[in-house]
């Protein structure tokens, strides 16, 4: 544990004066801030008892005396105040870590995508339709939904993603669905969602154009990989 210096504020002076292997000092002003040295310095530290879990937490607040002892002050009180409300920021940032740990392993459309463009590849011979085949994704589609993960995809966002392309280049936004359904077919073969939302997003776009009074020049919704 640490030792308070008479319930006093903390000043540089007695901050100036720890040296490695003295114990933690408390700052009276804000309750649970101390001082700690050590080898290389000394680190300021907020001890709490979390309003969320009951465990008692220790938030680095950063090293003396790049953070002054008003700067971990009011960084302390931030804390404090957050506290008050319910709050343990620790406890949210490890959440939020977490949250963003999931969905940076989650499988995105463009990971998807690439994916089963490497295992079509060694079956064609034209490196030149390989190239294409990647290169109408990654110009109409992954711009669009190519980091959203698979299983929120659905049909009408993907008849989203085809409907401009339809409106100036037929064939290409017919060769575009068709990659896109290998994609997602290779999804759903897979695992990685429930159904292949592809399947019915030619009825979406065909719905949706024709509220704008359009037909779209599509070959319907058969299967290919080309």
């Amino acid at each position: 544990m640490g030792r308070l210096i008479g319930r006093m504020a903390l000043t540089d002076k007695q901050a100036k004066a720890l040296q490695s292997g003295d114990k933690p000092v408390f700052d009276g002003k804000v309750t649970g801030l101390l001082l700690t040295p050590d080898k290389t310095g000394s680190k300021w530290t907020l001890q709490f008892s979390s309003p969320v879990t009951g465990k008692r937490r220790d938030a680095s607040l950063g090293a003396y005396p790049e953070v002054t002892i008003a700067d971990a002050r009011e960084k302390a009180l931030a804390i404090r105040r957050q506290l008050d409300a319910g709050k343990d920021p620790i406890y949210e940032r490890n959440l939020e870590q977490q949250a963003a740990s999931i969905a940076a392993a989650a499988l995105t459309f463009e990971k998807a995508a690439r994916t089963v463009h490497e295992e079509l590849k060694p079956g064609w011979k034209n490196e030149k339709h390989a190239a294409q085949w990647i290169g109408t994704l990654e110009t109409y589609v992954f711009p669009k939904i190519g980091s959203k993960p698979l299983d929120i995809l659905t049909p009408a966002g993907c008849a989203d993603v085809l409907r401009p392309v339809w409106l100036e280049k037929a064939e290409t936004a017919s060769r575009t669905r068709q990659r896109m359904h290998a994609v997602m077919q290779w999804a759903w073969a897979h695992g990685h969602n429930a159904a292949n939302p592809l399947a019915w997003s030619i009825t979406c776009c065909r719905n949706r154009m024709r509220r704008k009074s359009i037909s779209p020049p599509c070959r319907g919704a058969t299967f290919r990989c080309s």
